[in-house]
Order: C-alpha cells, then structure tokens, then sequence
C-alpha cells in the first residue's frame, strides 16, 4: 500500500505538474491576445481618430465656403452702415456750420442795415441843417 500511495503520489505531482504548466501556457496565451486585442484596439481608435479628424476639417472647410459670402455681404453691409452713419455725422456737423453761418450772415445783415440807417440819419442831419442855413460840418 504504501507503494501505491507513492506512485498515486507521484501521479499527482506529476498531473499538478503538467496542469500548471498548461495553466502558464494558457495565461501567456491570453496575455499575447490581450496584447494583440489591445494593438487592435489602438490601431482601431487612431484610424478612426485620424477619420474624423479629416472629417471635421472637411466640414469645417464646407462650413467656410458656406459661410463666406455672407461673411462678405455682411462686410460690404457693416462698410455702407459705416459710410452712412459718417455721412449722417458729416451732415450734422455742416448743419451746425450752416447754422452758424446764418446767424453770421443775420449779424453781417443787421450791422449793414445799422450802417444805412446811419448813413440815412447823417443824410438828414446834413440836409436838415442847411436847410436851417446851419453849419454843414456835422
């Protein structure tokens, strides 16, 4: 009996033996899947990054050209706002002037008519005192 024990003993060993082995064989197996799944992996997302990557430029692109000639409209809007709003201000300005100018040409008025109604009473006086038989040296 104790031969048999032995030799179950024995197989044992040797059946635990081989199973480990089997076993490390197996997880260096599911290591190099792993790996390649995980390369897999890797490679899987790059291409798809570096495709939408493209994508989005291209649609980016499009939106552009799209986009340009309302980006141009708009510009030659915002430039015909700006020369509106100048002309508006260059308006107001020369209003302003035009006022001042009238009321300067309202004073150059009244002082010509201030001068003739001078001119007149000096007239009057002068006639007024020869027909006095005054002196004719106002």
């Amino acid at each position: 009996m104790p031969q048999i024990l032995s030799v179950l003993f024995f197989c044992v060993q040797h059946l635990q033996q081989e199973q480990m082995s089997h076993i490390k064989e197996l997880e260096k197996e599911l290591r190099a899947k792993h790996s390649e799944s995980l390369q897999s992996i890797k490679a899987n997302f790059l291409q798809e990054k570096v495709h939408n990557e493209k994508q989005s430029r291209l649609k980016v692109q499009a939106l552009a050209v799209e986009a340009a000639p309302e980006a141009s409209r708009y510009l030659v809007e915002v430039g015909l706002e700006n020369q509106q709003l100048h002309l508006i201000r260059r308006t107001r300005v020369l209003l302003v002037y035009q006022g001042e100018l009238e009321e300067q040409r309202q004073q150059l008025l009244r002082e010509s008519q201030y001068t003739e109604d001078l001119k007149r009473l000096r007239a009057q006086r002068h006639f007024h005192s020869q027909s006095l038989g005054g002196d004719t040296h106002t």
